[in-house]
């Protein structure tokens, strides 16, 4: 039998419990520029910054664009309207 190094129980320094509560924002949209997506990752994070009173670098932004073929509105592809 060979030895196993495990920590698994022991705390660890680098954990940050407030780390887990960090803002993580999720956008879905059709396609759209890269300066525009820019301008709205900087004003989502502010408006996180000053709601929560976290570090701007706290805040995680995720864009998820749709393409027109792929999503509808009032049982109409976005690409058909």
């Amino acid at each position: 039998m060979s030895p196993r190094a495990s920590n698994s129980h022991a705390p660890s320094s680098a954990h940050n419990p407030k780390e887990d509560r960090l803002p993580i924002v999720t956008v879905q949209q059709s396609p759209r520029d890269v300066e525009k997506k820019r301008a709205l990752v900087a004003g989502i994070t502010q408006a996180f910054a000053d709601a929560y009173g976290v570090s701007p670098d706290t805040v995680q932004v995720f864009i998820h664009e749709v393409d027109d073929e792929n999503w509808a509105k009032g049982g109409k592809l976005a690409v058909d309207r």
